[in-house]
């Protein structure tokens, strides 16, 4: 069990920030776990999806986000005191890169699949010599590279500490020498490395909308139609998605005065007392769990919009043959 302060703490009075998070973290991996499990066994199932090399992308982002979801799940756990506290377990260095940084990889597997939808749309005559199983996996390596950078980060920044309160940062204190590193420096490297996926999916996905709506309608079928609707789903996908990852981002950069409050606030008391910190833990609760809706929902998305997708997925989950080569989106 976990005897930290900030566990006496939450004991003491449900606050709403507390609510929020419990119900998310325990709501999102419930949902969204099965759905990437499901995503995963299609794409190695089915005949037709196991051709495609794209669906290695669809693979890997399913497993960056289980992996995302596990630990908000194994931090709910702990918030009810069922088992110890992750950041006790792996320390505050190893935990938030297999939570920010899976987030991330999954950000950045997304944009280069839309990247090379735009490939498949601008070259088709050269879709097989460019997008081989080969140049997918390199980027997909090159994706998970960038967890190096979470890795450093973390555990130059932070360590475990059972007497931290949740402000931003459940038991984990930011050691002295990194001050200047994790309040005024790496806040701003972060919004950077996650505006710029963000708006080169959105990009991606308005030129594929684009495109789609920009066809003969002399000439187009009904998977032409299905193909449109996807696409303007996809652009609704992208800007949720920065609506939903900035906002949280945005916030680390005021964490530095939320810092000092804590380190000036030594008691349970102090803390549900003070209207300020009531409302950051509330916003940041509210703001994480915005951004953890964008990974549990991409399959239930593609599921719901995509026949084709619908079509294997039902064949697989019966022992179908999934040979046929109909593409409708």
């Amino acid at each position: 069990m976990n005897n930290s302060t900030s566990s006496i703490c939450l004991s003491n009075k449900t606050e709403t920030d507390v609510l929020v998070w419990q119900i998310g973290a325990l709501l999102f991996p419930i949902v969204g776990i099965p759905g990437h499990l499901l995503m995963i066994i299609t794409m190695l199932m089915s005949n037709r999806r196991r051709r495609q090399p794209t669906s290695l992308y669809f693979i890997f982002i399913s497993l960056t986000e289980t992996i995302y979801l596990l630990f908000i799940f194994w931090d709910w756990l702990d918030a009810v005191n069922l088992v110890r506290d992750p950041r006790q377990v792996l320390d505050c260095g190893f935990f938030y890169p297999f939570v920010r940084g899976t987030g991330f990889v999954s950000l950045i597997l997304f944009v280069q699949l839309n990247i090379d939808r735009i490939c498949m749309i601008s070259k088709p005559q050269k879709t097989y010599s460019y997008l081989t199983r080969k140049r997918i996996l390199v980027k997909i390596i090159l994706a998970f590279s960038t967890l190096l950078l979470f890795i450093f980060h973390y555990r130059f920044s932070l360590h475990y500490d059972s007497t931290a309160f949740i402000i931003y940062g459940q038991s984990c204190r930011v050691y002295k020498y990194a001050h200047r590193w994790y309040y005024s420096i790496w806040p701003y490297i972060h919004l950077i490395c996650r505006l710029t996926p963000c708006v080169i999916l959105i990009y991606c996905a308005v030129y594929i909308f684009y495109n789609r709506y920009d066809e003969n309608n002399d000439r187009k079928t009904s998977s032409h139609r299905q193909q449109q609707k996807f696409s303007l789903v996809l652009v609704v996908v992208g800007i949720y998605t920065l609506t939903a990852l900035i906002p949280i981002t945005i916030l680390q950069i005021f964490n530095q005065a939320m810092g000092k409050y804590e380190f000036e606030c030594f008691s349970c008391h102090c803390i549900e007392n003070n209207i300020q910190a009531k409302n950051w833990k509330l916003l940041n609760a509210l703001c994480i769990m915005w951004e953890t809706s964008i990974y549990m929902s991409k399959f239930y998305i593609k599921y719901l919009f995509s026949s084709d997708f619908r079509y294997d997925v039902k064949q697989v989950m019966f022992y179908r043959n999934t040979t046929e080569t109909t593409n409708r989106t």
